[in-house]
């Protein structure tokens, strides 16, 4: 169609703007107030009811700020440990059938689409695991790989320290303590140790900071953002202290963030991260291009159930396309029954798959940013900027995050909204589908995941509870089953 053709069709519409927009809708609604379409976040975001062009703001995101964003990894998690044995002690003769094991799920993920894997060894003694029968096979010029784990580092360096590959190391302790209570006294000395293992490793990232630890303990958007780059500032401060060079600690930065199922929300959250991010390098006073933030992104367990255990594959699903369109650089999709039990091939290829579906049928990979310019998506990421950064400082000012976390703020700042969205949950004004809705009458609960009730460490440092928002509706379920 030509230009003067075009203009011709748009003459035959009235002009309109969004004044009169509210005005025929005031008419419609005669007495209820145009404003009660509107909604509160539980981030204390008012929501209009609609946006309109006159909505439109700009929020200074650049294709550079995402980097290679656009085509994100397919990153599966392989648990060294299997879930029913993860109460007892790795014992030295079970540890080659583990790594062996461990490496099988790892091959038959990168060989049925998985581009990524990543080694759970949280809680294992590094010392017993054989990194050579690991990762036998696996084409660590091709492929990425990443390890998390706690405890000694000297077996991880010893044993990785003739091999070139590219991934990430989860060294991530500040996010253990809020959960246990407990890190040994050298681990800023150890994760700088990390950090130099990196030097001649380019490709190699070893400063995670995770934030599914909040997420799963049921904190919202801003909250996740701001006690997230607050865990960050820390890092940094500590390790340039023990003398090590800025520009090496930026470029180890990968942000692991959890995805839950307010699907406009996770949008906005994972692209204010990256303003986050520049305004904290501009107060370090460092080129912004050069160091953009590497994202990895984890499907939720804090809104996961074993009530109609498969609508778990529909949450998982709407996180994960979340998490691209919001500029993630990896994703990880847990399996749909990975909370309770050990997933079969089943549950793992089904939760593989969604990242293959965003890209060959979706077609998520072919643009960055694909959410730039969408009015409520804009205003939503600004307003998680501007109240992240303000909760960011506010925890600054009580000293930073371990100051911060002793004093018990950040517990109290989650815990207040947690409660708030369990009670929703278990009076149904936020619907669960399967479970406070259209549940299944004929279906019998016979177990669900315990968590720890206490959220007191021994040396009297208030934790974090990590939890499902679904827990209390389930137990009475299984009570009434019984």
């Amino acid at each position: 169609m030509s230009t003067q053709s075009h203009e011709k069709l748009l003459q035959e519409f009235e002009t309109s703007n969004k004044a009169a927009w509210i005005e025929k809708a005031v008419e419609r609604l005669k007495d209820k107030d145009f404003q009660a379409l509107g909604s509160v976040t539980y981030e204390g975001i008012r929501q209009s009811p609609f946006y309109t062009a006159e909505d439109q703001i700009y929020n200074a995101l650049t294709a550079t700020d995402f980097g290679n964003a656009a085509q994100w990894q397919n990153r599966e998690i392989i648990h060294f440990f299997p879930w029913v044995d993860n109460d007892q002690d790795l014992r030295i003769e079970d540890a080659p059938q583990l790594a062996q094991s461990a490496n099988q799920l790892a091959l038959q993920a990168l060989a049925k689409g998985a581009d990524a894997v990543h080694f759970d060894l949280f809680g294992v003694d590094v010392t017993l695991v054989d990194f050579d029968v690991l990762l036998q096979g696996i084409d660590l010029e091709k492929n990425a790989v990443g390890f998390s784990f706690d405890g000694r580092i000297e077996p991880f360096i010893s044993q990785m320290d003739n091999t070139q590959w590219k991934g990430t190391i989860d060294y991530d302790f500040l996010a253990n303590w809020t959960i246990s209570g407990h890190y040994h006294n050298t681990v800023f000395e150890d994760l700088a140790e990390l950090i130099h293992y990196t030097h001649h490793r380019p490709k190699v990232k070893a400063l995670t900071i995770n934030t599914n630890h909040l997420h799963n303990a049921g904190a919202n958007a801003v909250q996740e953002l701001a006690f997230g780059i607050a865990t960050a500032v820390e890092y940094i401060h500590q390790l340039t202290d023990l003398g090590l060079d800025l520009p090496l600690l930026l470029r180890n930065v990968e942000f692991s963030m959890g995805t839950g199922s307010n699907y406009f929300m996770e949008i906005a959250k994972f692209r204010a991260l990256r303003i986050l991010w520049k305004q904290i390098l501009t107060g370090y006073e460092v080129d912004t291009a050069q160091f953009p933030v590497s994202i990895h992104a984890q499907t939720s367990v804090w809104n996961k159930t074993v009530s109609d255990v498969y609508v778990n594959m529909l949450r998982s699903t709407t996180e994960a396309m979340s998490a691209v369109i919001g500029g993630s650089d990896a994703l990880s999709v847990l399996p749909y029954n990975d909370f309770f039990t050990e997933p079969d091939e089943f549950a793992r290829r089904i939760a593989r798959n969604v990242s293959t579906l965003l890209k060959e049928e979706s077609y998520l990979d072919k643009v960055i940013d694909v959410a730039s310019g969408a009015y409520y998506i804009e205003n939503l990421t600004q307003s998680l900027a501007k109240q992240s950064w303000a909760l960011f400082q506010q925890t600054e000012q009580r000293g930073g995050f371990m100051k911060a976390f002793k004093e018990g703020f950040i517990q109290t700042e989650i815990e207040k909204v947690a409660s708030e969205r369990i009670a929703n949950a278990e009076t149904g004004k936020d619907v669960l589908v399967g479970t406070n809705k259209y549940q299944n009458p004929n279906e019998v609960l016979e177990n669900i995941p315990e968590y720890a009730e206490s959220v007191e460490a021994q040396n009297g440092l208030r934790l974090l509870r990590l939890r499902r928002v679904a827990e209390g509706i389930e137990r009475q379920k299984l009570q009434e089953n019984k």
